[in-house]
């Protein structure tokens, strides 16, 4: 087992993301009084350290927890049913701010009921992780991604307590008949659709949005 110092340069080392929960009103585990504080607190996107957690998920979100992170964004959950994941977050004081979620697990039935394998201690947010590529080659296709956040998926997770969002990657950054995908999916999508802008893959696409000046 990785200690938190090799697990931390690893993770500097191999990722170049800091995600960002972006939204009209920031759920209560971000803000920073709920922690005694006034910094705002950092959660750490478990896709980052996947195959420490792959190897070892109590021994790898326990030393997540132990550099002083406050909470973890599940990227996959290793066989673990939302009990047992409540409980391990509980034992080393973290929370669960989000979780990753494949695009092909986008289903009418997910967004109505999400299940305990979508929703492990109090998850706010269900971020889907990528498109399929059917949705990025064409500007159709990224607003056909757009028009389905836009119809119901907002409105079916918000009796539970949830959002749904969009974690970007560069392709947005790239034009597509002369507008940024970034632009046409997030002038599309509903409001209630959280940005979660990876910073990273935004400046490997090497462009800027009027939506990030």
């Amino acid at each position: 087992m990785k200690t938190p110092i090799d697990l931390q340069t690893n993770f500097l080392k191999t990722s170049a993301t800091t995600a960002a929960l972006a939204g009209a009103h920031p759920p209560a585990l971000f803000a920073a009084e709920s922690y005694g504080g006034n910094k705002i607190p950092f959660g750490l996107q478990l896709y980052s350290v996947r195959d420490e957690c792959a190897k070892d998920l109590v021994g790898t979100v326990t030393a997540v927890a132990k550099m002083g992170y406050k909470g973890v964004e599940f990227a996959g959950y290793h066989g673990r049913d939302a009990k047992t994941l409540r409980k391990l977050l509980d034992d080393v004081g973290l929370k669960c701010c989000g979780t990753h979620l494949a695009w092909t697990r986008c289903s009418a039935t997910t967004w109505r009921r999400p299940s305990s394998s979508t929703r492990p201690s109090g998850n706010p947010f269900l971020i889907v992780a990528s498109l399929s590529g059917q949705y990025t080659k064409t500007r159709q296709g990224w607003e056909e991604a757009a028009d389905q956040y836009a119809a119901k998926w907002p409105t079916e997770l918000k009796p539970h307590g949830m959002r749904t969002g969009y974690h970007n990657h560069s392709i947005e950054f790239k034009p597509i008949d002369g507008a940024l995908p970034w632009d046409i999916f997030f002038n599309r999508a509903k409001k209630e659709v959280v940005i979660q802008f990876d910073t990273g893959q935004w400046h490997g696409g090497g462009r800027r949005s009027r939506w990030c000046s």
